[in-house]
C-alpha cells in the first residue's frame, strides 16, 4: 500500500514537473479567486461599519413624518412630550434655480448651525448662518462655487414669496447631506420632475406658516446595527406606536385650521356689506361704484366678485344707474386656504340725486326733446313762455364775426396791392419796350 502511494505522488510530481506553465497559471487563477472571495468577505463588514459610524455621527432620522396640512409648534410641543423619541421640525420647498440655458429644480432645506438631527457636512465654506445665505450641494459644485450668487424661483403658481423671504442667495458652503447616500436626489412636481440638488437655507429665511417635515431620532436606536434586524424591528415597532398619536395631532390641527378658516370667512362675510358701499349710504340706495376688491386689508380671504346684471354693476364695482331703481345681485365667492364660501347680496341701484336746477334742466331737456319730435315738419320750433309757474325768457346767442370780417378785409386788401403792383410793373415793361 505504501509502495503504491509513492508510486502515485511520483506520477503526481513528475506530472507537474512537465507541465509547470499549465500547474501554475492554474494555481494563480485559483489564488486569485481565492484573494478576491477573501477580500469581498472582509470589505462587507467593514463597508457596513463604514456606513452606521457616517449616520450616527451625521445623526441621521430614524422616522420622518409628513403631512399635506404641515405641522405648527404646538404640533411639535404634543409629539416631543412623548417618550423615547426626539423632535426636530424642518420647511422644505422645491424651487427653480435660474440659469442662463434652464432651470435647475432644487430643494431647499432649513438648516440651524445647533441641530442634532440630519447634520449636514461641509466641504468647503461654512454653513449658512444669516439671511440671503445659502449652502449648495455637492454634486453641484463643478458649477457653484462659495461666493456665486443664485437666484431662485418659485416652480408653482404661488409666488415665491409664500415660501422663502428672498430670491437671491450667496453660497457661502458646499455640503453633504446624510438624507442623501446615492446620486440621485429624488423626484418634484415641479419642472421635469427630477431633482437636480439640494439647498441648505437659514430656518428664518422661510415664510411658511407651518413645517413640513418632522424628523424624528429613537433613543437607543443609534447603537444598534442597522444591518441588523434589531434595528428595523426597534423602528417598525416605534412607528406603529407613534402612528396613532401623531393621527390625532393631525385631527386636531385639522379641526384648528377650519374653525379658525371659519371665523375668518364669517369675520368678512359679516363686515362684507360695509366694505363694499364705498361713498354709498346703504346697499339699497347704490349711486357711486362699489369697492369690489379681491382682498379688504385687515381681512385674510380672496374675494372674487360676479354680477347678475354687468350692465348696471360690473364685477369690478361699476355703477351705471338707469332713470329707474334696479335690483342687482352680486355674488363673492370667499377663499380662505382650501375652505370656500359664496356669498349673495342683494342691492338696490337707484338713479343719481340731482339738485333742484338739474331736476329742471333734466324735465326741460326731455320736454324740449319731445316737442321736437313732435313738431319736426314744422320750420320753427315753438318754446314756452313759461314753466312750472316761472316766466322763461329764452336769448339766443350771436355768433361774434367781427373777427371773420376783419380778416376777410386784411386779405382783399392784399390781393388789390398784389393786382395794382403787377399792373404797374406791366406798364414799365411796355415803356421801356418803346425806348429801345
Amino acid at each position: 500500500m505504501v509502495m503504491k502511494l509513492k508510486s502515485f505522488y511520483k506520477d503526481v510530481f513528475r506530472e507537474i514537473w512537465h507541465t509547470k506553465g499549465r500547474f501554475f497559471s492554474i494555481f494563480a487563477i485559483v489564488a486569485i479567486g481565492v484573494g478576491f472571495f477573501v477580500g469581498v468577505k472582509a470589505t462587507c463588514p467593514d463597508m457596513k461599519y463604514t456606513s452606521w459610524e457616517y449616520y450616527n455621527s451625521s445623526g441621521l432620522m430614524d422616522l420622518r413624518f409628513v403631512s399635506t396640512i404641515g405641522f405648527d409648534s404646538e404640533d411639535v410641543e404634543k409629539l416631543a412630550a412623548l417618550s423615547d423619541i426626539s423632535v426636530m421640525p424642518s420647511y422644505t420647498a422645491d424651487v427653480f434655480l435660474q440659469t442662463e440655458s434652464d432651470n435647475r429644480v432644487m430643494r431647499a432645506y432649513s438648516v440651524s448651525p445647533d441641530q442634532a438631527i440630519n447634520r449636514p457636512a461641509i466641504r468647503e465654506g461654512r454653513l449658512p448662518e444669516q439671511p440671503g445665505e445659502c449652502a449648495i450641494d455637492h454634486k453641484l459644485s463643478g458649477a457653484y462655487q462659495v461666493g456665486d450668487t443664485i437666484t431662485l424661483a418659485s416652480g408653482t403658481k404661488d409666488p415665491l414669496s409664500d415660501s422663502l423671504a428672498t430670491d437671491t442667495y450667496t453660497i457661502v458652503g458646499i455640503a453633504e447631506s446624510p438624507l442623501y447616500v446615492a446620486y440621485e436626489r429624488g423626484n418634484s412636481t415641479i419642472g421635469n420632475g427630477t431633482v437636480d440638488g439640494f439647498l441648505l437655507i437659514p430656518e428664518g429665511d422661510f415664510t411658511s406658516e407651518y413645517y413640513t417635515d418632522l424628523y424624528l431620532a429613537i433613543d437607543g436606536a443609534s447603537e444598534l446595527d442597522p444591518f441588523l434586524e434589531e434595528y428595523p424591528a426597534l423602528v417598525e415597532s416605534k412607528e406603529n406606536e407613534l402612528k396613532d398619536s401623531v393621527t390625532a395631532i393631525l385631527n386636531d390641527r385639522r379641526t384648528r385650521i377650519v374653525e379658525e378658516a371659519q371665523e375668518k370667512l364669517d369675520c368678512l362675510e359679516e363686515k362684507l356689506p360695509e366694505l363694499i358701499l364705498g361713498k354709498n349710504e346703504s346697499i339699497d340706495g347704490i349711486r357711486e361704484n362699489l369697492n369690489l376688491f379681491s382682498l379688504y386689508e385687515g381681512y385674510a380671504p380672496e374675494v372674487e366678485w360676479e354680477s347678475r346684471n354687468p350692465e348696471v354693476v360690473t364685477k369690478e364695482g361699476e355703477v351705471c344707474p338707469g332713470k329707474q331703481p334696479e335690483e342687482v345681485v352680486l355674488t363673492a365667492t370667499l377663499t380662505c386656504g382650501e375652505y370656500r364660501r359664496e356669498v349673495v347680496l342683494n342691492t338696490v341701484v337707484v338713479p343719481e340725486e340731482l339738485s333742484e336746477t338739474e331736476k329742471w334742466q333734466r324735465q326741460m331737456e326731455n320736454y324740449l326733446l319731445a316737442k321736437e319730435e313732435a313738431d319736426r315738419e314744422l320750420e320753427e320750433l315753438e318754446l314756452p313762455a313759461e314753466w312750472g309757474g316761472e316766466v322763461i325768457l329764452w336769448s339766443q346767442k350771436r355768433e361774434n364775426r367781427v373777427g371773420i370780417v376783419l380778416v376777410l378785409t386784411m386779405l382783399s386788401a392784399g390781393m388789390a396791392y398784389y393786382l395794382a403792383d403787377r399792373d404797374l410793373h406791366g406798364q414799365v415793361k411796355n415803356r421801356k419796350n418803346k425806348l429801345q
